[in-house]
């Protein structure tokens, strides 16, 4: 399985401009003809302390479960023709887009461009409790969105942090969709819950679809999109320190995000 996106979601590790346009470009011209394609888009929690070798497995778990064709971690089965990773024109958290093109149908006027990346994060803090980068993401969502729209067919993914009340709408190019608003209209979508996932039990109320599919599809049309990971892994526990100094004993589920998994269809 030839590597697709190395991204560090949370590291603050920064590289030059020059080394993050590089790209690379695959040899393989062996190409398996599919109609049906799966997309995973998975922010795993950078918790190391918490049961990380089992979180660890129920991801792999979860990836075996569904086997995805392109994985928004690391991996793809696909074929990939080229990638490279944009930086953002600012970040102060190392954030940038990652980008392959992978041969899905044979061909390159079938290939599919598929991107992610980890917008700024709203990171309210002393003194002022104020420091929400709603400007910084929603200029980085321009600009990923503007890098992408040239592409026939496109699929951009990731954990947005996204809040409608702060950043707006999001802003789409002509003829894209959010696929989980298009295909759920009527289900709230929340990635990150801290009502739905009890790994979270004790943290201020948190509810916000951070994590998104937002796709522009000429020879694909979107079939089905759900969420992955919501459920606890069996038997295992961790103690939380609370307000108080108290400690809670509290289920461990594979992330402090869900996941979403996007099933295409091509034309």
């Amino acid at each position: 399985m030839g590597c697709l996106f190395c991204y560090g979601g949370d590291s603050s590790a920064k590289k030059s401009a020059k080394d993050k346009r590089k790209t690379i470009t695959s040899s393989s011209d062996k190409v398996v003809p599919k109609k049906d394609l799966k997309i995973l888009s998975y922010n795993v929690w950078f918790a190391e302390s918490v049961e990380l070798r089992i979180r660890m497995r129920a991801i792999g778990d979860i990836i075996q479960l569904h086997s995805p064709d392109v994985i928004c971690l690391q991996l793809s089965k696909l074929p990939v023709k080229s990638f490279g990773c944009e930086p953002f024109s600012y970040s102060s958290m190392g954030r940038e887009l990652c980008i392959a093109e992978v041969l899905a149908r044979g061909g390159d006027t079938s290939s599919l461009v598929v991107a992610t990346t980890h917008l700024e994060s709203p990171c309210p803090g002393p003194p002022k409790w104020d420091q929400m980068y709603s400007k910084e993401r929603v200029k980085q969502a321009n600009e990923a969105v503007d890098f992408l729209k040239k592409n026939t067919n496109v699929i951009f993914c990731g954990d947005m942090n996204w809040d409608e009340k702060l950043d707006g709408e999001f802003p789409l190019a002509d003829g894209w969709i959010d696929a989980w608003t298009e295909l759920n209209p009527k289900e709230v979508g929340w990635t990150y819950d801290t009502k739905a996932n009890p790994m979270l039990f004790g943290n201020r109320k948190l509810q916000k679809r951070l994590d998104r599919f937002l796709v522009s599809l000429s020879d694909y049309k979107v079939e089905c999109i759900e969420m992955v990971g919501t459920e606890a892994i069996p038997q295992v526990t961790y103690m939380k320190e609370i307000k108080g100094g108290k400690e809670l004993e509290l289920p461990v589920l594979p992330s402090d995000h869900f996941g979403l998994l996007l099933s295409v269809t091509a034309l």
